[in-house]
């Protein structure tokens, strides 16, 4: 044998090796979903005017924020914007994959099946605090509803962006 029918299998088996291998990577899925009142729509009539349909009353809207990552063991959030809007958030990795929502009858997968870690984004609140931007990130903020920054151990930083947040149907009687 020469060496040229040697070297050919060894490329492609170490090729299909290295194909296999997954490199470090962090999706982020999102959907808000808002609450309509139980409080049914009624007629007002103001002094002079004519009668008006109130329109049901609707909540500030829920966020289901999902990051998927692949090899990365532990992430912190350094920041995130929701319509521009810097937020005070917290992650929790969670155990049970897809991730489903019930919503009455309906039930929708927000996170399909995967071997990846998933972790969950809880917004807390509001983040009243100064914080001087760079010019690409004020771009990203302005240009996406949905802008992540994450840290993983090795001091990596991610930036993930939505341009839409798909909105689910609303929930009632909250």
């Amino acid at each position: 044998m020469n060496k040229a029918t040697l070297i050919l299998p060894i490329l492609f088996i170490s090729s299909a090796v290295f194909s296999q291998k997954k490199n470090p990577t962090i999706q982020i899925k999102a959907h808000q979903r808002s609450f309509i009142s139980g409080v049914a729509p009624t007629a007002t009539i103001e002094i002079g005017q004519k009668e008006k349909n109130q329109q049901n009353i609707t909540n500030n809207p829920e966020y289901f924020i999902y990051l998927i990552a692949n090899k990365i063991p532990h992430l912190k959030i350094d920041r995130i914007w929701i319509n521009q809007q810097l937020y005070i958030s917290s992650l929790n990795k969670l155990s049970n994959h897809p991730v489903v929502l019930q919503n009455g009858k309906q039930s929708d997968t927000l996170v399909k099946y995967t071997q990846d870690d998933i972790w969950q984004i809880k917004i807390n609140g509001k983040d009243t605090t100064r914080v001087k931007l760079t010019k690409d990130i004020a771009a990203l903020i302005k240009s996406n509803e949905l802008v992540l920054l994450v840290n993983d151990l090795s001091g990596n930083l991610y930036t993930r962006t939505v341009k839409n947040i798909p909105v689910l149907e609303a929930e009632r009687g909250q």
